[in-house]
């Protein structure tokens, strides 16, 4: 239970910093790097 609360929560997290990344940055090309090592690593942990 503990578990999937906590990987729920700490996925909208990764999702709310890569957002929040893409507005202050404005950047496309590190929006897309900072997403693809947040996948990346997701699927590691999966």
């Amino acid at each position: 239970m503990l578990l999937n609360e906590r990987r729920g929560h700490h996925s909208s997290g990764k999702l709310k910093i890569l957002i929040e990344y893409s507005v202050a940055g404005g950047r496309r090309s590190s929006a897309i790097k900072i997403y693809l090592f947040l996948t990346s690593s997701n699927y590691t942990k999966n």
